[in-house]
């Protein structure tokens, strides 16, 4: 450590608790409100990045004063020492210490991607407070994302103030790096901005339990180092997100999804097209309109079973559209870092898979013949969680067998296109096999945790097991059976992460 850092860390140190003493002396004196003084702190504490990046010689010698304020914030927020900050918002004020600590680490310079760390604390640092001090001042549209306790209340007019000063600060500080910037024309550091503080926002709005001051800053660095290294095409991430917002504003206006859902389908969908590209991003679309027309396919027969039996409806909101999205959004960013073909497969199995158990579940229940539970065989009653039909079970292998003839049919058009072939024709044919057996496998697998392992309650209004864990009235169902954190979402999560991996074993063979 150098004479010059030991001179930031003091200068650091007291701008810190100069920034803090402004604030109570605001509270205390002015009477300005909490959530005004938090704000003030916020900005500050962001902005002291530059200050940093000025003064230090040594990027491991920045890290000290926001390590060191990651537990002084933590003991600030355990005893609500400093009124100013601790307005019973949280840890925001740790989370935001921890994420420019984490960042820091990018600021050495045989990485080059200090523009990304100081990017993503420009998007939390303006992006963030406009968007709570506006939506609190001329907030009139809110929506919400997840249920009261879980945080995700938001406004219109607040995710919008958090795009336009996400968008500003991303561009003035990709303009100051412009010489570390792979592509610094200023036409790309204008779209990079605007895609990045488009999808700063998306994470903004649906980050739970006040975690946004981690996943806002550490995600849209993430994203501005891909795309500042080229590892991420901007015009693939730009198609991703334009193609999924019409999609997910379409289904919305049909009552396919909820506003929650539109937005997971956004994040999902751009993910998928992002970092898969468009025979992936296509294979999603395929999905999600196969699915989306069986859930309204004879819809009045299914209404009452649904209001009972299910832990949702027919319009899927954002548990249900990551749940059926999350893994294959996670093997197509796995597959931007390692192209290997098996991660395809799973990717694909992990689609047939949602693809069976939703086929499984809107033509099982009209099955004329009883269900049987899948472990013992017993009849059940219909749309009882775990519960298998012929009927339903051969549909599952066909909505399974619809994914993997669309891959292969989006491949042979890419080679037809002239682009260079992904698989071999042995491959294709083993693409089909991980199609048909992951996502069959997946399905019943579905079951199977639906029969031992996932949460039942029991509803007295109407005398039968369910899986929700609230009636149609707001009255909570008492529990009954299975683990607790296993609900439906959780069950088809795992499902398409097993359908994926049983799919690229299957691959593998060939």
């Amino acid at each position: 450590m150098t004479s010059r850092d030991i001179i930031a860390l003091i200068i650091s140190f007291a701008y810190a608790f100069a920034l803090l003493g402004v604030a109570e002396a605001l509270r205390i004196f002015f009477k300005v409100k909490p959530e005004y003084t938090r704000k003030l702190v916020h900005i500050g504490a962001g902005m002291w990045v530059w200050g940093e990046l000025a003064l230090f010689d040594n990027w491991w010698a920045a890290i000290i004063p926001f390590a060191t304020f990651i537990l002084l914030n933590y003991a600030s927020y355990r005893v609500q020492l400093v009124k100013s900050v601790e307005t019973g918002e949280g840890a925001g004020t740790v989370y935001f210490a921890i994420s420019v600590a984490l960042l820091t680490f990018l600021w050495q310079p045989s990485l080059g991607l200090t523009y990304a760390a100081v990017g993503g604390v420009m998007a939390m640092t303006w992006g963030d407070a406009a968007a709570a001090l506006v939506g609190q001042a001329i907030g009139r549209h809110p929506y919400r994302i997840y249920r009261p306790g879980m945080g995700g209340l938001r406004s219109l007019e607040g995710s919008l103030a958090m795009f336009s000063f996400s968008f500003v600060s991303i561009a003035v500080t990709l303009l100051i790096f412009a010489a570390d910037f792979s592509s610094n024309t200023l036409l790309t550091v204008v779209g990079i901005a605007l895609l990045t503080a488009i999808c700063a926002t998306i994470i903004e709005a649906v980050t739970p339990l006040g975690l946004d001051n981690l996943t806002v800053p550490l995600l849209t660095a993430g994203l501005l180092a891909l795309l500042g290294e080229g590892q991420l095409d901007p015009w693939r991430l730009a198609g991703g997100l334009a193609l999924s917002a019409i999609i997910a504003a379409a289904a919305y206006y049909l009552r396919a999804l909820d506003i929650s859902g539109a937005l997971g389908a956004v994040v999902t969908g751009t993910s998928i097209f992002a970092f898969g590209g468009w025979t992936w991003g296509l294979l999603l679309i395929a999905f999600f309109v196969t699915s989306s027309a069986l859930s309204r396919y004879r819809a009045r027969d299914k209404q009452a079973l649904e209001a009972e039996k299910f832990a949702k409806g027919s319009r899927r909101d954002w548990g249900q559209t990551i749940a059926n999205g999350g893994v294959a959004a996670l093997l197509a960013l796995a597959h931007l870092f390692w192209p290997y073909p098996w991660l395809l497969a799973a990717f694909v199995a992990a689609l047939a898979t949602v693809n069976a158990d939703t086929w499984a579940t809107e033509l099982g229940v009209l099955s004329k013949q009883p269900p049987r539970l899948i472990t013992s065989g017993k009849p059940v009653a219909v749309g009882t969680s775990g519960a298998i039909t012929r009927w339903g079970t051969t549909a599952a292998a066909n909505g399974a067998l619809l994914i993997g003839i669309v891959a292969a049919l989006l491949l042979g058009g890419r080679a037809l296109l002239g682009y260079a072939s992904e698989l071999t024709t042995v491959q294709v044919v083993g693409l089909l096999a991980a199609a048909i057996i992951g996502g069959l496998a997946g399905a019943l697998f579905d079951s199977l945790l639906g029969a031992t392992v996932q949460v039942i309650y029991y509803s007295p209004a109407h005398d039968r097991e369910t899986e929700k864990q609230f009636d149609s009235d707001g009255s909570a169902n008492p529990y009954r059976r299975g683990w607790r954190w296993l609900n439906n979402d959780a069950v088809n999560f795992l499902s398409s992460l097993f359908g994926a991996a049983v799919g690229a074993a299957v691959f593998l063979i060939f």
